[in-house]
């Protein structure tokens, strides 16, 4: 199930949040455990051998990327949205991970262009098109929700011109 949020902020910018439900809390501790594994685990071999070479530094990059993977994983799970920004002309573009934020686009409406990805039972994604770039929304939407939210823009901005 996906969830939708649409807010009005004071200097007339509309912005629509998409976001999907949580997973279960033992997902969660499982992907933590691993995460933290991957922190600890080089540091701890590092303090036993109490030498680094040229192989241990690899070992740890890899760990630590492998860390960082999933502690994005876990944000996005916990914290993720897909964050649109209507003002005036212009329109913004992210993905929150609370945290941090990921493919930031930003450019004049005229720039960008919306369509579905409608897959089984009318369900479909969304697709944003801008500059030869194609940014695939993460949420499979239900049929009926995702014409909604394609229209959102349009009857927010009027809402945001009437304020």
């Amino acid at each position: 199930m996906v969830n939708f949020r649409e807010n009005i902020i004071k200097d007339g910018t509309v912005k629509i949040e998409i976001f999907g439900m949580r997973p279960p809390i033992g997902i969660i501790i499982f992907l933590s455990i691993f995460f933290l594994a991957g922190l600890s685990i080089p540091i701890i071999v590092i303090a036993i051998i109490a030498e680094v070479k040229f192989s241990i530094v690899i070992v740890v990059i890899i760990f630590w990327g492998v860390a960082f993977f999933l502690l994005r994983l876990i944000l996005w799970n916990l914290f993720g949205r897909q964050v649109f920004l209507f003002k005036d002309e212009k329109l913004a573009h992210y993905f929150d991970y609370k945290f941090f934020r990921d493919h930031s686009l930003e450019g004049m409406s005229s720039e960008f262009y919306f369509s579905t990805d409608c897959r089984r039972n009318d369900d479909g994604r969304i697709l944003l098109h801008y500059n030869e770039k194609i940014i695939t929304s993460p949420f499979l939407i239900d049929g009926l929700e995702l014409t909604a939210l394609l229209e959102k823009p349009q009857s927010a901005k009027t809402a945001a011109e009437k304020v």
